[in-house]
């Protein structure tokens, strides 16, 4: 009698023990099913927005990149995106290939890159590049590109360096102490230098991608019909097309970005960066917003 009153309780310890054992199996098949993948929750940017919107634009670009060695990015200088996206895109590709990240900073700069990339630590290579004259403006001369983000960038690429990547920077801009000579004598003078300078760069490391950030204007691969720009100018993006490049041009569908129009220097609107249509770019990326950056204004020596 007292075994066929245990037979139910050792029935209902059974099905309970199998019905667990079948939960867990259930709940670690759906982890586990092909083309499912946890969702990592969003990254909050310094400004509080969501950073799925960076990560999307630089699968995006990443996607009109393939297959290019030189990819030109069109920039709107002074926001905060810009710089954030650059970085997830050469963050990307550095896993795979070396990568050369050139920036619109005179090529006298490239000592003070150098020392910062090589620096062993933040502080350090914050100071090689703030030390130099070029990063002290005040807001009535200030141009954007220099900016606390576009520092942030340099340190990531330091960071990458850091974690055995084969990063680089490149100057590519002419010296400040000719600009105003080549732009009075000549408007295309200074993009036919800083192709050259992009260029020299191709030819010296076949090996690797190079991403040069530059402004919108210098990324044209063709001067389009509803742009009014100087007869017979000719950009750094045309002066670089026989070497097939990707040229992307970066807008937002909202927000500002830090520009100089007219000598005054201020927070502009910007634009949507629609599908090019006149050939002056191969592809367009468009992120939902911008905001101004936080830009560097020491005090001039």
């Amino acid at each position: 009698m007292a075994l066929a009153r245990r037979k139910p309780v050792l029935r209902l310890i059974v099905r309970r023990s199998l019905s667990a054992l079948l939960a867990s199996l259930l709940c670690t098949a759906t982890f586990a099913m092909p083309g499912r993948a946890h969702q990592s929750p969003p990254r909050a940017t310094a400004w509080g927005g969501d950073s799925r919107s960076i990560d999307r634009a630089a699968t995006q670009a990443l996607r009109l990149a393939r297959g290019h060695r030189l990819v030109i990015l069109g920039d709107l200088h002074g926001t905060r995106e810009i710089p954030l996206l650059v970085g997830d895109m050469i963050d990307r590709t550095s896993r795979r290939q070396p990568v050369t990240l050139a920036l619109e900073m005179p090529r006298s700069e490239q000592p003070s890159l150098d020392a910062a990339l090589a620096a062993r630590d933040a502080a350090v290579a914050r100071r090689q590049l703030l030390d130099r004259p070029w990063w002290r403006r005040g807001d009535n001369q200030h141009d954007g590109r220099r900016s606390v983000d576009m520092l942030e960038l340099i340190e990531r690429l330091r960071t990458l360096r850091q974690q055995g990547r084969d990063v680089a920077l490149l100057a590519y801009d002419v010296d400040e102490s000719v600009m105003s000579s080549i732009a009075s004598a000549d408007a295309s003078a200074r993009d036919e230098a800083m192709a050259a300078r992009v260029r020299q760069a191709c030819l010296d490391l076949p090996r690797r991608r190079i991403v040069m950030l530059t402004g919108n204007f210098h990324a044209f691969l063709r001067i389009p019909s509803y742009m009014a720009a100087p007869a017979g100018i000719v950009t750094a993006g045309m002066r670089l097309a026989d070497l097939a490049p990707a040229s992307l041009r970066i807008g937002a569908l909202r927000g500002q970005g830090w520009f100089c129009v007219d000598k005054a220097c201020k927070a502009i609107p910007v634009g949507p960066a629609g599908a090019p249509t006149e050939g002056e770019f191969t592809g367009a990326i468009s992120l939902p917003a911008l905001h101004v950056g936080r830009l560097v204004t020491l005090p001039m020596r």
